[in-house]
């Protein structure tokens, strides 16, 4: 009888374990500025997701992003 309550609460703590783990995806957006170049059309990268997106002619962005994700802007001048 009491393996079969420890095995319940071992179930129970590694359901809870297991989907306490994923992350949320959420979306990030910003704004591009500069002093004397151009901001709209920089292209960002989230390295780790591969997903990508441009910046619109005011230099705003939006992209999905989770917690340690890498991103990368690039522009060609």
């Amino acid at each position: 009888m009491k393996i079969k309550h420890t095995l319940q609460l071992f179930l129970f703590l590694l359901v809870q374990v297991t989907f306490g783990q994923t992350e949320a995806v959420k979306e990030i957006q910003g704004k591009i500025s500069a002093d004397s170049a151009s901001v709209d059309r920089i292209n960002i990268v989230n390295l780790t997701a591969e997903k990508t997106t441009i910046s619109d002619a005011n230099g705003f962005f939006k992209i999905p992003v989770k917690a340690g994700d890498i991103l990368v802007f690039t522009a060609v001048n």
